[in-house]
């Protein structure tokens, strides 16, 4: 047996010759990737993927549009919170005021209540004084008539 090399493998295919800088230019539509990344191979734009991006593209003016519009919107409306929150602030202050003012009259009332209780107890001590000074007083007078006419001489008193 007699040993054979393998044959030598047939001869490969050479890659096509770069693209001469005066060949023409790629056809109009074509994606290339970013200078970033190399590209591996130049496709064609289908004509879906055109109607896609210029889809993509109206969307996104759609999209930005209301964007816009809501945006001023927010504005407004964060105007219209803070302003809101100065009136509450103020209400809060003017409620504590009012507060304090009710408390005051309120313990105002309940000291004036308590004082007129106490002038109600004066005046009725004194008409009972006065009733006792009354009827004392009248004993005396009459026991001091009694005495004048004892002293007058008139009997049967």
């Amino acid at each position: 047996m007699e040993f054979n090399p393998p044959p030598p493998p047939p001869p490969s295919p050479s890659p096509p010759p770069p693209p001469s800088p005066s060949s023409s230019p790629p056809p109009p539509y074509t994606r290339t990737s970013s200078p970033s990344t190399p590209s591996i191979i130049q496709t064609q734009a289908t004509s879906a993927e055109l109607t896609s991006l210029l889809l993509l593209r109206a969307q996104a003016r759609e999209f930005h549009n209301p964007i816009h519009s809501h945006t001023q919107q927010l504005t407004q409306q964060t105007e219209r919170i803070t302003l809101l929150e100065h009136k509450n602030q103020q209400l809060q202050t003017q409620m504590q005021m009012f507060w304090t003012e009710f408390d005051r009259r309120h313990d105002e009332g309940v000291r004036e209540r308590a004082v007129q209780g106490c002038l109600e107890s004066w005046n009725e001590f004194l008409r009972l004084l006065k009733g006792v000074l009354v009827v004392g007083v009248l004993g005396l007078v009459y026991s001091f008539l009694c005495l004048l006419l004892k002293i007058g001489g008139v009997e049967g008193i």
